[in-house]
């Protein structure tokens, strides 16, 4: 399996048991918000180490910033315990190199969160 493919599972599958959100690599026009969505990612090679970075993106429509805000940090949270291992990899959070909350239409509310990890 490619590291690329590795990291989205793991990311995956971390977050896919937040209660109410739908997690998706691709949004289908029926989904209903809160949802998340894994973004690009992008690999480097440094020191004999492999490390991936990886945009996620959460959609929310709730008044105001404060839904997606919350899911955020509940996505931080969640990604900072995430320990993967699958038949040809081991995925570890290394840190959150940062975020931004955007008004995406007057309706939605969107938070993008950059993270890197070691993938091993």
């Amino acid at each position: 399996m490619s590291v690329s493919r590795s990291l989205q599972k793991a990311i995956f599958s971390t977050l896919a048991d937040i209660p109410d959100v739908k997690v998706y690599d691709y949004v289908p026009e029926t989904a209903k918000f809160p949802f998340i969505k894994i973004g690009d990612d992008s690999f480097a090679s440094d020191s004999g180490f492999m490390y991936g970075t990886a945009d996620i993106e959460i959609y929310s429509s709730g008044k105001g910033f404060q839904q997606v805000k919350d899911l955020a940090e509940t996505v931080i949270d969640k990604l900072e315990a995430l320990d993967y291992s699958d038949e040809d990899h081991n995925v570890t959070f290394l840190n959150t190199e940062g975020f931004s909350f955007d008004r995406a239409t007057e309706d939605i509310r969107v938070a993008t969160i950059t993270v890197r990890f070691i993938v091993a």
